[in-house]
């Protein structure tokens, strides 16, 4: 017997049949890559080339897969090329210091900004970037950006320990040099800062550019008479040092802050209460000690930011009430 269906008809419909499940299939997987993506996306951390700006993102990484939110670290950028990152997309997160965002990235004049406190330059920060792919969620007690500092020896010969005699001594000692990096010398709030504050600018031949991590050897040596140095790096206050006064305000706010994409923050709606909760946990102290733990391991990164969260008892903690102090007194 026969099922009344002609050859062609019945192969019409076996061919209609395989048609209806390649599409079917093909629904399923279009629907399948369209969701992986969302359940599988990572919070891309954006770090700095330096090791103390590496280990805090793997302290945010790390703290942010403790509260549910898969994030990795991406290393190795200048601050211009991080910038430019979070700005295309690469990077989601980054921790950058507020006086810096607003000369660099809001185009802020340095006299404007220099001149306001801590919570104003957030406040005036958050409102310049209210409109743009980049949101500023939350501040920490920590201070950013960098310090101008001189050996102990070069501070007691000094008339005074501030940054405007460092310039004098600069503009009339003809052996004198002032260690800088790339970054430092190009920001509106570098070196062109000092040389905005009296006395008058210092002539570029005193400039020497270092790569960060050269700076504060050649400073300890003495083949430079004064550096910008980082101001969270543990090497940076030991004793031999002096961190010269800003009294003619060269510098603006540098209070520390965490930069967010907010397309990412649409993606991960818990993330800038996170974000809020670690902020308020880092101050100086903490991030000195990180750094100088991380000296120890500066093969893994990653293990001195676990290490360091778990003597801060900040991993496993799902509750906004129970925060740690990240400072030395842990």
């Amino acid at each position: 017997m026969t099922s009344g269906r002609t050859p062609n008809a019945a192969g019409r419909g076996t061919m209609r049949g395989h048609r209806r499940r390649v599409m079917t299939g093909a629904i399923v997987a279009a629907m399948v890559a369209a969701i992986a993506p969302a359940a599988q996306a990572q919070i891309a951390v954006g770090a700095k080339a330096d090791l103390r700006h590496t280990v805090l993102a793997h302290v945010t990484a790390r703290y942010l897969a403790a509260q549910g939110i898969a994030a990795t670290v991406r290393r190795g950028f200048s601050a211009p090329t991080l910038w430019g990152a979070q700005r295309d997309g690469v990077v989601d997160l980054a921790w950058d210091s507020v006086g810096i965002a607003l000369t660099t990235r809001a185009d802020m004049p340095i006299a404007t900004a220099r001149d306001l406190g801590r919570d104003e330059s957030v406040d005036r920060l958050r409102k310049r970037a209210a409109d743009g792919p980049i949101a500023w969620p939350a501040a920490a007690p920590a201070r950013g950006g960098p310090v101008i500092g001189v050996r102990a020896d070069t501070a007691e010969a000094m008339d005074k320990p501030t940054i405007a005699a460092l310039l004098r001594r600069l503009r009339r000692d003809e052996a004198a040099r002032f260690g800088i990096t790339t970054g430092f010398a190009g920001r509106p709030d570098g070196i062109r800062a000092l040389a905005a504050a009296p006395p008058p600018r210092v002539a570029y031949e005193r400039l020497r550019r270092l790569r960060g991590k050269a700076l504060l050897p050649a400073l300890r040596a003495g083949r430079i008479t004064a550096a910008s140095l980082p101001r969270n790096d543990a090497r940076v206050h030991a004793d031999d040092l002096v961190h010269l006064r800003d009294n003619a305000g060269a510098f603006p706010n540098h209070s520390l802050a965490v930069a967010v994409r907010r397309d990412a923050m649409a993606e991960h709606p818990e993330l800038a209460d996170t974000l809020r909760r670690l902020a308020e946990t880092i101050d100086g102290t903490g991030l000195r000690r990180l750094t100088r733990a991380a000296r120890h391991t500066e093969s893994d990164p990653a293990a001195a930011a676990e290490q360091f969260l778990r003597d801060a008892e900040l991993l496993g903690m799902r509750d906004a009430s129970r925060t740690g102090q990240l400072t030395s007194g842990r």
